[in-house]
């Protein structure tokens, strides 16, 4: 457990001594929130529905980006090859920056809740924002596989703008932004095929007790996982991974 602690702790100076990090992950969600959401948050069902939408973008940014940019530049990194010497088992390196991006992903999911509380009639109170966590963090896991295979496949320099074409892309196409029925006839169609999607129901359930989780949503996420996992499998079977 030292170990871990360690590793955690360490994650967490690197990520807070960056500034532009710290920014982008932490207080741009909040805004976009803000810019976006607010104005539109005039009853308090639609409040909450569109802070529970805006935590799982948020949420999905913090891990999918941290596993994939990260991953990508370790391959490259001496001091990654360093800690690859090391008696450290990899689980541990990999839980370490788990635990990490889940404490990013609730400070920046906190942060909304607090600009949403402020500005609009939300009726979400704090325990169930820390329900809203848990699944979050749950949900999360095969994004974190994701980011591992596209960290993986993709060079240091191209993994940041294919990343972020993820992250927007499949945020705004599985309704993280706006409601799946307001968006263009053609993206509601796509819609349900993505994991996005059935991310941000694991937030709207809470809004409203007429939006459920079915356990199709939750398979979904679970075989969208297992896919991610087979492929970073496949890939080491094959000798494609380099580390």
């Amino acid at each position: 457990m030292t170990q871990l602690w360690s590793h955690i702790t360490h994650q967490l100076r690197i990520s807070f001594r960056d500034p532009a990090y710290v920014f982008t992950t932490l207080v741009l969600p909040a805004g976009l929130y803000w810019f976006f959401a607010v104005p539109e948050s005039n009853s308090p069902y639609i409040a909450t529905y569109l802070i529970g939408s805006f935590s799982a973008f948020s949420f999905f940014g913090v891990i999918f980006l941290q596993y994939s940019i990260n991953r990508s530049q370790e391959k490259t990194s001496p001091w990654a090859r360093y800690l690859s010497t090391l008696p450290i088992p990899y689980w541990m390196i990999i839980a370490s920056r788990l635990v990490t991006s889940v404490i990013l992903g609730s400070l920046a999911c906190l942060l909304i809740y607090g600009v949403g509380h402020s500005f609009t009639p939300t009726d979400l109170n704090f325990l169930v924002f820390l329900k809203m966590i848990s699944f979050l963090t749950l949900g999360g896991l095969p994004f974190l596989l994701m980011g591992l295979v596209v960290g993986e496949i993709f060079s240091p320099k191209a993994v940041v703008p294919v990343a972020n074409f993820f992250h927007l892309v499949l945020s705004f196409a599985g309704g993280l932004w706006k409601p799946p029925e307001i968006l263009p006839e053609a993206l509601q169609k796509i819609t349900p095929w993505l994991p996005t999607y059935h991310y941000g129901l694991l937030t709207w359930s809470l809004s409203s007790p007429e939006i459920q989780v079915k356990s199709s949503n939750i398979l979904y996420l679970i075989y969208f996982g297992c896919a991610m996992g087979l492929v970073l499998l496949i890939m080491k079977r094959t000798n494609v991974l380099k580390n």
